[in-house]
């Protein structure tokens, strides 16, 4: 049994703690869970310096007594340094990954001599070590990271990110089965290298050349390609769950990572999630997390780094209704037994309660 049936768990208080300038942040989806337990949940947006001066004040908005159970979220690793060094206190960290992966890995900001490169890797090195307890979000994250910052596998926990489903509330995921006749293929996601919408583009114009009826609807946080054909479209501006949902309603198939970039095989993306929880069948570069997936026919894997390849796949699939359903049934029976909201903030609250 969970600690949620711990009678102990509703005098206890829940501070999730997140850098302001941080957009999104995977540790939302347990925030979400935790306060639907009926228990004290509070989200507090600060940043490095706010935070420190909190703690010498002993501001009450962080500190509520011995029964407060602190989390810094991800990807905001810098704050745990101010919660040791001026109270003592070591929260839990929900790490997701390294800041390594996303600020040297993917966006490659070595700075000045490397600089940005150390900084980058001595904060990840303290947060870890000085939390309570590391959250990441794969068995193979939980490897590299051990191994990479020196940690004892005993203090490294895994929790899935999910999927935070009050971003969908009061829409019907049956109308996505209801509208999937169409020829749309979509992905959505930040522009980073692992993403590899250089590969879409690519498809989208080798499908063009070639006659085939496909739609690519590109949801993303860069500007739009000079590449634009009349079958791709792009939205480099943020735009509202409620049109992301009508954009995968008015889909036939999601696509996940299309590079071959070596950070797919510790991570499974954001939008490998909303998938699931949609139960939209999802196309995939080949890595270690998603072959996992495939062998349970959740998934379609091509060769990352083909667009050749991956055309002939979605051509494969949406052409394949049989395909589609199996996928579909299987995906979405995989996200209600081990990646919903309710199976994750347990997860998560058997980490953050553990003696």
């Amino acid at each position: 049994m969970s600690n949620l049936s711990d009678p102990n768990l509703g005098s206890r208080r829940f501070t999730f703690v997140s850098l302001g300038s941080t957009k999104a942040s995977r540790t939302r989806n347990y925030y979400r869970g935790v306060q639907s337990k009926n228990v004290e949940a509070s989200w507090v947006d600060t940043s490095f310096f706010d935070l420190c001066k909190s703690l010498i004040r002993r501001d009450d908005l962080i500190i509520k007594g011995e029964n407060n159970v602190i989390t810094v979220c991800s990807p905001s690793h810098i704050l745990v340094v101010p919660f040791v060094f001026f109270r003592g206190i070591r929260p839990h960290l929900d790490a997701g990954w390294p800041l390594f992966d996303g600020v040297i890995s993917s966006r490659r900001q070595y700075g000045f001599l490397g600089l940005n490169l150390i900084k980058t890797y001595f904060i990840d090195f303290l947060a870890f070590h000085l939390s309570l307890s590391v959250i990441v979000e794969s068995k193979e994250q939980k490897r590299r990271v051990t191994k990479r910052y020196f940690l004892s596998s005993n203090k490294v926990h895994v929790v899935l990110t999910g999927f935070d489903e009050s971003r969908f509330s009061g829409m019907h995921v049956k109308e996505v089965d209801g509208n999937r006749n169409t020829k749309q293929v979509i992905m959505r996601g930040s522009d980073q290298e692992e993403a590899g919408i250089s590969f879409l583009i690519e498809a989208a114009n080798l499908a063009r050349l070639n006659n085939i009826n496909l739609f690519f609807r590109v949801v993303t946080n860069s500007d739009e390609k000079q590449a634009v054909f009349e079958n791709l479209k792009f939205s480099s501006n943020r735009i509202s769950d409620v049109e992301l949902f009508k954009e995968y309603c008015s889909s036939q198939i999601t696509l996940g990572q299309l590079s071959n970039h070596p950070r797919i095989n510790w991570t499974i993306p954001h939008k490998f999630f909303e998938a699931a929880y949609l139960g939209l069948p999802y196309l995939s570069s080949s890595s270690a997390p998603m072959r996992d997936l495939a062998e349970k026919n959740c998934v379609v894997l091509f060769e990352g780094g083909n667009s050749h390849d991956l055309l002939n796949r979605i051509v494969e699939l949406i052409s394949d209704k049989s395909k589609q359903d199996l996928i579909s049934r299987n995906i979405k029976a995989f996200y209600e037994q081990y990646c919903s909201q309710s199976v994750l903030t347990e997860k998560f609250l058997l980490v953050i309660t553990k003696p």
